[in-house]
């Protein structure tokens, strides 16, 4: 391991294969029928009180919300009954029930992406689409050395399914956790991908608990030889154990044990990193667990003296550079224009 390098990702470095920016996730999650009979019941009873929780919230204050000022107003309800704006339940089942969701249609987005990245034929290059797709890939692998560490708030495979096909990452301990699964690869990954706030393919019965599955290794990482899958599946519940963290103002780390620990391995890398690119992530003022990581590390983090922030706006990122006493060197670019410059 050579590079001491780290990519910090936000929704914008996956926005060029298709998935959301926070604005627009709820109308992702309602773009495709989910193939899973569960899932659209899940849908069905979950996404109505999300829009009737919508309506009643921009009557009352003549505003727009979004899918995360809205699910944190929900949160603080059931935590503090008297901030109450919506009326109707929202309970623990309904917040497994969108990450059940966000979760099927996450996978089911990158199944289909998967197809393009697996193949240069003409035949499967066709549209102008899939020939950008794979050109950003590409030149993304290309970027990534030895020893490279991305540190992701995303949920989404993009990235991990790119760099498998690059052979420069592997599931069986690139995610900073050893696979579950008795598998047959054995091969050390190059690079190491921490997500911050879960994975659409990681499964935990509770929270407390380890990721006892790695689940569709065989269709997210090609040429991947994973062991028989158990059946039936390690969990029923209404996430399918998908412990994800959702987007609310609310962002309880703590209770998630493997978090924990990947938070844990995302913290040392920041702090021995001696090149840190932030790519598509504005560092929402909100996000105090992300403030304080990054703040933290930078701060004590004495062999970095800038930090390079790649898109069409920077954020929040000025004003937080300058308060841990770093430069901000400034890519105004989308993902996909930096990673094919």
């Amino acid at each position: 391991m050579r590079s001491k390098r780290v990519f910090v990702l936000g929704a914008g470095a996956s926005v060029f294969a298709g998935y959301p920016l926070a604005k627009d996730l709820l109308k992702f999650l309602r773009q495709d029928p989910f193939p899973e009979a569960l899932t659209q019941k899940a849908a069905s009873e979950v996404l109505p009180k999300i829009d009737a929780a919508f309506l009643q919230l921009e009557r009352s204050t003549r505003t727009r919300w979004d899918l995360e000022t809205l699910l944190t107003q929900l949160d603080l309800f059931g935590n503090i009954g008297n901030l109450r704006l919506v009326h109707g339940e929202w309970t623990a089942v309904d917040r497994a029930k969108i990450t059940r969701v966000i979760a099927e249609q996450f996978q089911w987005h990158q199944y289909n992406l998967t197809k393009f990245l697996r193949s240069a034929s003409d035949e499967d290059l066709q549209s102008l689409e899939a020939q950008k797709l794979k050109l950003v890939a590409d030149a993304w692998a290309r970027k990534i050395l030895p020893g490279d560490c991305i540190i992701t708030f995303n949920w989404d495979l993009l990235h991990e399914a790119i760099l498998w096909l690059a052979h420069k990452w592997s599931y069986v301990d690139g995610y900073g956790f050893k696979a579950p699964q008795d598998i047959i690869d054995k091969t050390p990954s190059k690079t190491m991908i921490y997500k911050l706030h879960g994975s659409v393919n990681w499964v935990q019965r509770e929270d407390g608990m380890e990721v006892e599955d790695i689940e569709y290794v065989g269709e997210f990482f090609p040429g991947s030889h994973p062991s028989v899958r158990r059946y039936p599946p390690v969990t029923t519940s209404w996430d399918t154990g998908r412990k994800l963290i959702l987007p609310t103002y609310l962002k309880d780390i703590s209770r998630n044990r493997i978090l924990l620990d990947v938070w844990g391995l995302a913290q040392e890398a920041l702090g021995e990193a001696e090149e840190i690119v932030v790519i598509g992530y504005s560092l929402n003022p909100t996000d105090h667990p992300a403030r304080l990581l990054l703040g933290t590390e930078l701060r004590r983090n004495n062999s970095i003296g800038r930090v390079t922030v790649v898109g069409k706006s920077m954020g929040g990122w000025p004003d937080f550079l300058c308060t841990v006493g770093k430069q901000l060197d400034r890519k105004e670019q989308t993902f996909e224009e930096w990673a094919l410059s």
